[in-house]
């Protein structure tokens, strides 16, 4: 019932905006529309601004997720929406 409310709820964070997170040995990695940010185990961490065009590549290379080009015209007209609302 939980996941179901998560991804059809119209008042649901998940319908509104992009986010991914990932934990790879000592690292924990977010995508939350066009912010990267890493924390590291150690406490250090940084976050950064992704250009638009970035997001299929950051997809691909830090979360594991691979896109056709179809699909990233999707994600990426998406997450134009969600920024623009």
């Amino acid at each position: 019932m939980f996941s179901h409310y998560l991804t059809t709820h119209p008042r649901s964070p998940f319908r509104h905006r992009l986010m991914v997170a990932r934990t790879v040995g000592g690292s924990r990695y977010a995508l939350d529309d066009t912010t990267l940010s890493v924390e590291r185990v150690d406490g250090t961490g940084e976050v950064r601004e992704l250009a638009l065009g970035e997001v299929g590549t950051v997809l691909r290379e830090v979360f594991d997720i691979a896109l056709d080009q179809e699909e990233r015209r999707i994600i990426e007209a998406r997450v134009r929406e969600f920024l623009d609302a």
